[in-house]
């Protein structure tokens, strides 16, 4: 993926001068140069039309022809035509030699001129002889004191930056720095324009450090000088925070930038180019190909088929094919990039060997590996030539040779060039970068062939930081579906890392402690950035940045209920998904850039399983499940192909309080798991004993609890579908729930971040029950709930007997809207029908499950909630969600994500504690068990006494565990 720079001339010398022409001659050059900043058509007439009575002799002649073709050839370059400048300011250069001679100072404004319409041809060569010219004339006319020696010297650094001769270019700008410093100190505008350029150079040479300094210096001199040149600095600052792989930085400044120029600059879209180009780049970088393609569908639509612009955006969208595994496009893209920039700026150049690059790496993805080593060859000369051998580019492709040489079976030779690649992006990017995290994960497959695991698992160990203190920073400023894009390469790392670890040869080590910590700090990630994001927002005291929040969730809201539209309604409604889609992610993205600002240091510390066990009272244990699958690797004819089984293993990580130890169990025979969950299905639903799933799931983990302390379970894969409660032990005849209290939560990192038990203290409960199904547009009718009507009836009363101040709601007043309008209740209850849909295709998991209330015909609110609507409720306020519904415990489970779903969706949207039912129990016995804790509850105000005691008591009445244990409670600790 390509950068895109583009090289302005910022000093205007001599673009004015003086001239004495007819009058007829003079009106037209005022016209021509008039309309060059409104109408093309126009000023191009007015020029050809110049241009000919120069030519015929039909100007005065005296003086003023070589500044008269001057001036044109200028307007001719504004507009991209080329060869027409190019005739133009040769005339001008004739007339000039002519009146004069070939040593006239008169020259110098002509070459400078001349080189950058032939640099715009694309005739280097040209461009440079006359560059030089120029440069000869200054040298003997003026003094370093003169503007024009200075203009000269900078043009000439831009010259050699532009055509890839870095240290020739270094050398001119740093003399026009000093040049600036003794002499034009005061002019804030030349310093800044200069500054701009030379910290993009070394960005170019790969010297980020010192570019940023010098690009911060720029910025600094030109705020509140000259804001197009202004806003270029921060372009060119955000290009390089990209480049370290700061990406939080570099979106919210170009997206600012962006909107500056739409803003201030509607007419002017050239302008928005290199701003456009990076964004698509970034996005580019963390997988999300749509935006970035969407990016570069505008850059081509502002751009045009500009000759300078155009085999960039080619380059960067085969980029994109080839990240969508469409290798034949991206190689004819590449192809045609590749010649373009040949033509452009032939065979030494930058831009040209990053684009052979490209084509190389399609190459190998097609199976050409011999065609790819011999591209490689020839970049990794021209990144020696352009760059130098400790630039990161020239590590990059050494790094992809080394592959190549790894397929071949060259291993000493692969791992010599891997480990020089990994040293000069250690030494220039720095241990946190991604590409240096690439490097590491690149020398630990190598490792892995050659038998060394040890070696393979430091390295792997060394990129897993690298990677997620990356992700930490990066996560505040990405939408969710950018998270979970950006999320997939470091699970797969993270995995492979964890399938090794838990070898038999590592597992009693601190390998896979380290794996625990990875998982602690990875696990449920995605939850954790929204719930994040939604505190920091609501603890804010600036009323702005709330503000901003509520629009935020009420267009979420109108996003849900859109996606639950047939594509008829949307069309009769009039609204476009698409645009509501943009509206969400932009307002996420304010909010997330809100909270980046404000969050606590905190946000990127990295949790270790003893910071877990320091917040554990000494009464209570944690076990946390892992899923992970077995990861196979095998090196083929096209590199490294790796993967992993589909079956899934477990480990179960134990702590208890005050033991200053981690215990860990490993839970083998994959199939028998997923045969056992079947069996312990299916004896729930036809009341068969089962004496086998407590054997299978839980005997190696009760072996190390003890029966008096409360246990915290964080769920992970198929124990995320089971009530480990309910499980019988046949030896002792008990049930887990006999031995101790059961609490489900997300993650160990709950005891650090948890965060403590919301408390309304006004004591308020919104109770919902028996709606009025007949008001919703459904495919089979539901039936009413009269158990659901008494149970909310009976809650009510209790609640209110103690004291509480109960709003409640019935058939037609039991809706969605209704619901959405009760914010904060200390309780919200839901008596009503639930549903999960397991196998739907629907955008998003979080469509898949919900509950079913009322319609309101007076809004736009379809009646039924979705988890990705119940996300967005406001319940910060609110210590307990109770969803009297069958199955709203289910919802589509991910491997480290836990389930997406409701209960997923009530935590995001802020309540502390939630009690869920994963069956569908009968209405009577499910009323009786609300009325058991709530009856308690009053008395004890402790959610979780109130639950278990209730439940020893329902069990009495309604010994099946397929009654009994239905419920459960996830409490965010």
């Amino acid at each position: 993926m390509n950068k895109l720079l583009f090289h302005l001339f910022w000093f205007a010398f001599f673009l004015t001068p003086t001239l004495v022409l007819s009058q007829n001659c003079l009106e037209q050059l005022d016209s021509a140069n008039y309309y060059s900043k409104t109408d093309r058509v126009r000023s191009l007439y007015f020029a050809d039309q110049l241009i000919s009575k120069l030519d015929s002799g039909l100007c005065q002649r005296e003086v003023g022809y070589a500044e008269a073709y001057n001036n044109i050839g200028l307007i001719y370059l504004g507009f991209a035509e080329h060869n027409r400048a190019i005739r133009a300011i040769q005339n001008s250069l004739k007339e000039e030699v002519a009146q004069y001679d070939s040593l006239s100072p008169g020259l110098i404004k002509i070459c400078l001129n001349l080189s950058v319409a032939y640099q715009n041809n694309s005739d280097y060569l040209a461009a440079e002889s006359y560059l030089l010219w120029a440069d000869s004339l200054v040298r003997k006319n003026y003094s370093e004191q003169s503007p024009i020696y200075l203009d000269a010297t900078y043009k000439n650094g831009l010259f050699y930056m532009e055509v890839g001769q870095y240290e020739k270019s270094r050398s001119q700008f740093e003399r026009a720095l000093r040049l600036t410093s003794q002499y034009f100190s005061e002019n804030d505008s030349i310093k800044g324009a200069l500054l701009t350029e030379y910290g993009t150079l070394l960005r170019d040479m790969g010297d980020y450090e010192e570019g940023e300094v010098a690009l911060n210096q720029a910025i600094e001199a030109l705020k509140g000088k000259n804001e197009v040149m202004h806003l270029r600095a921060l372009d060119r600052l955000a290009a390089i925070k990209l480049d370290q792989g700061e990406f939080s930085a570099s979106e919210n400044q170009l997206l600012s930038n962006l909107q500056l120029k739409k803003e201030r600059y509607p007419s002017d879209s050239l302008l928005r180019i290199e701003t456009l180009n990076s964004l698509a780049v970034l996005y580019f970088r963390i997988n999300d190909l749509v935006t970035s393609e969407a990016y570069f569908e505008d850059l081509l639509h502002y751009a045009g088929s500009r000759i300078e612009i155009s085999p960039y955006v080619t380059n960067n969208i085969g980029a994109i094919y080839s990240k969508k595994r469409d290798y034949r496009k991206a190689f004819v893209m590449f192809q045609e990039s590749a010649a373009a920039m040949r033509e452009l700026y032939g065979g030494v150049h930058p831009d040209y060997a990053n684009v052979l690059s490209n084509l190389a790496n399609v190459q190998k993805s097609l199976g050409d590996i011999n065609s790819a080593l011999n591209i490689y060859m020839r970049v990794l000369d021209l990144d020696k030539t352009i760059y130098g051998p400790e630039n990161p580019r020239y590590a990059t492709t050494l790094n992809n040779i080394a592959l190549i040489y790894q397929a071949f079976g060259y291993v000493e030779l692969s791992e010599k060039l891997l480990l020089q690649a990994l040293k000069i992006r250690k030494e220039k990017l720095g241990e946190k970068h991604p590409m240096y995290a690439k490097s590491l994960n690149d020398l630990g497959v190598h490792f892995l062939n050659k038998g060394d695991t040890l070696q393979a698992l430091e390295h792997f160990d060394e990129a897993l930081k690298a990677e997620i203190h990356h992700m930490q920073s990066v996560f505040p400023v990405l939408t969710d579906q950018q998270r979970q894009l950006f999320f997939e390469d470091i699970k797969f790392n993270l995995e492979r890392f964890a399938s090794i670890s838990f070898g038999k040869r590592y597992f009693e080590t601190e390998w896979t402690e380290k794996v625990y910590n990875y998982y602690l700090n990875t696990k449920s990630v995605l939850f954790y950035a929204a719930d994040k994001m939604r505190t920091t927002m609501l603890e804010n005291p600036d009323p702005v940045v709330k503000n901003s929040f509520v629009k935020w969730r009420e267009a979420k809201y109108m996003l849900a209920q859109s996606y639950l539209l047939s594509e008829h309604e949307l069309t009769l409604r009039g609204i476009n998904i698409a645009s509501l889609e943009e509206q969400c992610n932009n307002l996420e993205k304010k909010m997330a850039l809100l909270s980046s600002t404000f969050s606590s240091q905190s946000e990127l510390s990295f949790y270790s399983w003893q910071d877990v066990e320091k917040n554990i009272a000494d009464s209570a244990v944690l076990v946390e499940v892992i899923e992970f699958r077995n990861y196979s690797f095998k090196l083929g004819k096209l590199g490294a192909e790796q993967g992993f089984d589909d079956r899934s293993s477990y480990v179960v990580f134990i702590l208890q309080g005050g033991s200053n130890q981690l215990k860990r169990i490993k839970l083998d025979g994959s199939e028998q798991l997923v045969d056992q969950y079947t069996f312990y299905k299916n004896s729930l639903r036809y009341g068969l004993e089962d004496a086998s799933s407590y054997n299978v799931f839980w005997k190696k983990i009760d072996n190390e609890l003890k029966t008096d302390r409360k246990v915290y379970y964080a769920p992970d894969g198929i124990y995320h579908k089971l009530n480990p409660a309910i499980l019988y032990d046949s030896a002792t005849e008990q049930y887990v729930s006999d031995k101790y209290k059961l609490v489900h939560i997300t993650s160990g990192k709950d005891f650090i971040q948890g965060g403590k038990e919301a408390a309304n203290k006004l004591n308020t409960a919104a109770i919902f029950g028996n709606p009025d199904f007949t008001t919703l547009t459904l495919t089979s009718p539901l039936n009413p709930l009269p158990e659901a009507e008494r149970e909310a009836d009976d809650v009510t009363d209790i609640l209110q007997g103690g004291k509480w101040k109960v709003s409640d709601f019935y058939y037609l007043s039991a809706t969605e809207s209704n619901l959405k309008l009760n914010q904060d209740p200390g309780i919200l209850h839901l008596a009503t029908h639930g549903y999960f849909e397991e196998d739907s295709k629907r955008q998003s998991a979080l469509l898949n499950s919900g509950v079913y209330l009322a319609k309101d015909k007076s809004t736009e609110d379809d009646g039924i909630l979705t988890a990705y609507e119940a996300m967005n409720l406001k319940l910060d306020q609110t210590r307990l969600v109770v969803l009297s519904a069958c199955e709203t415990a289910l919802g589509t489970v991910k491997n480290g994500e836990g389930v997406y779903g409701l209960q997923r969706a009530f935590l995001v949207a802020g309540a502390s504690n939630l009690i869920i039912s994963l069956v569908k129990v009968n209405d009577t016995a499910t009323k009786n068990f609300m009325n058991m804790f709530y009856s308690e509850f009053v008395k004890e105000h402790s959610i979780e006494d109130s639950f278990f005691t209730a439940r020893q008591r329902f069990k009495q009445q309604y010994p099946d565990p397929f009654t009994w244990g239905a419920f459960i409670l996830v409490s965010k600790k």
